[in-house]
């Protein structure tokens, strides 16, 4: 709002991928705007969001498989030549 009741308007383009949805906020970082006035700060907000918990690649998984079964096999072998 300007001194005197008056208010003025500005356009904000941003460029990007937004989604199928497309919304953007600019809530989470700040601005600051330099006029012959002085100058207008909106602070940003900080939010923590939880990252979700890893989950294994089915490679890992496969090569764990993989070195379980050679220690299965491993053993087997020990114990026939135990037996004989």
């Amino acid at each position: 709002m300007q001194s005197g009741g008056n208010s003025d308007t500005f356009t904000l383009n941003l460029a990007g991928n937004f989604g199928s949805t497309p919304s953007v906020k600019l809530d989470s970082f700040a601005m600051k705007f330099q006029t012959q006035q002085g100058s207008y700060e909106i602070p940003g907000s900080i939010r923590i969001e939880e990252e979700p918990e890893p989950i294994p690649e089915p490679t890992a998984l496969l090569g764990l498989m993989a070195i379980a079964g050679a220690f299965k096999l491993l053993r087997q072998n020990q114990a026939e030549q135990s037996a004989n």
